[in-house]
């Protein structure tokens, strides 16, 4: 029975598997800390990329002849797959030429790396004949979700571990609400299940997923408000009663109230505190490509280039992240890099656009996904690595896809 279901699971189409393989990775994070550790996951965050990337060169082991004769069909995704093995090329090579140490070089190869081969394979003819089955991998989040974020309220009720971990994950966020949108049947359970992960998870909320969550509600209202004003009044009037019992009902030393009223504090010059430290890190790179000379100004760290950078609590030597997409891409290849970024932001708009106008469920959610990574963006761009690739879907034949249509 396990053999029958791990081939049928691998006989889905790659959108499927990858997607799935985020979600599970936060569930075998928090399964890993909570239950077998005896610790919040929230202290075990390179957990789940370390699962995330071995589910993934899992997948590609036992399909390595498939990646060896790949038929692809050119497009805008597949171009910018192209552009991203460059990019590979381009950071490996200055990051070499700076003698950066081996592994960092690797560790920052493999996110981009998955990304292209993901791209490529997901446009390959092999993948472009098997159907996405969007009701199977919104019961798939559902689940994973669901029980990853009972097991953190039990663990934490029961004293085991100090701190529960909740999220809305992109994906899940994602396609519940592109069911929505599309009038699609959503099977109670999956209601259910929605619900209570939303509302464990109100408190712990970033403000990125808020940010998309106001996005796409609104879009909802409009929606609903040119088709039946009273229910797109009644629909609006039911989100701000909910939001509003919610925001009164938070604690004051929850994540999500003090993201809330720190919108109306956030003050750029300071170098403390979330947004604070994520200026400090765009000063410590500018200060370093400037110490280094115009050739580092121009091409960048490169692949495994680390800079020093204080924050609120503690000095980071070594450090080679950045929260910021432009911090980010100039760290890795400097000035070069903005072209990089404004070639990934066109690519996620194209993306976004093209499914979209297939005016289909998954497409939808493909849309809702680069709009979600648009926004992290803003904030935090390795969420956007983290998805490896699915907002670049290539966009399949609607005839592929049964009753999907709006």
């Amino acid at each position: 029975m396990i053999t029958s279901v791990v081939k049928n699971f691998f006989s889905k189409h790659l959108f499927e598997r990858v997607a799935i393989y985020v979600v599970l990775s936060v569930f075998c994070q928090r399964f890993y800390a909570e239950v077998l550790l005896r610790e919040a996951a929230y202290y075990h965050p390179q957990m789940r990329q370390w699962f995330f990337y071995g589910f993934l060169a899992t997948d590609y082991l036992l399909s390595i002849r498939q990646v060896f004769s790949l038929k692809i069909k050119l497009g805008i995704t597949t171009i910018f797959a192209f552009i991203l093995l460059f990019m590979i090329f381009h950071g490996t090579f200055v990051g070499i030429y700076y003698h950066n140490k081996p592994f960092t070089i690797f560790n920052d190869i493999v996110p981009l790396l998955m990304i292209a081969l993901n791209i490529l394979r997901m446009a390959s003819e092999e993948e472009n004949k098997k159907p996405i089955e969007i009701e199977y991998l919104l019961r798939a989040c559902s689940i994973l979700i669901l029980t990853s974020t009972l097991i953190s309220f039990l663990f934490k009720t029961a004293g085991i571990i100090d701190r529960a971990t909740y999220s809305l994950d992109t994906i899940y966020v994602s396609v519940f609400f592109a069911f929505l949108f599309t009038n699609r049947h959503i099977p109670r359970f999956d209601i259910v299940a929605f619900a209570i992960t939303t509302a464990f998870s109100f408190g712990q909320t970033n403000r990125t997923t808020m940010l998309f969550i106001l996005v796409i509600v609104g879009a909802y209202f409009f929606k609903v408000f040119f088709k039946n004003y009273l229910k797109g009044l009644g629909v609006i009037a039911t989100v701000l009663l909910s939001a509003a019992i919610g925001f009164s009902m938070l604690p004051e030393d929850s994540p999500t109230y003090r993201r809330i009223v720190g919108i109306q504090e956030i003050d750029l010059s300071k170098r403390t505190g979330s947004v604070g430290e994520r200026q400090a890190e765009w000063d410590a790179i500018n200060q370093k490509l400037k110490n280094m000379g115009e050739t580092a100004e121009l091409s960048g760290l490169g692949m495994g280039g680390t800079y020093e950078v204080r924050f609120t609590h503690q000095y980071n030597k070594d450090y080679g992240h950045a929260h910021y997409s432009w911090a980010w891409f100039k760290m890795r290849f400097g000035q070069i890099g903005y072209v990089y970024l404004g070639i990934l932001i066109f690519s996620l708009i194209a993306s976004g656009y093209q499914h979209l106008q297939k005016r289909q469920t998954l497409n939808l959610a493909v849309s809702f996904i680069c709009l979600f990574s648009g926004l992290y963006l803003l904030t935090y761009v390795n969420s956007i690595f983290l998805l490896s690739g699915i907002q670049f879907l290539y966009p399949q034949d609607p005839k592929d896809i049964p009753n999907n249509k709006l």
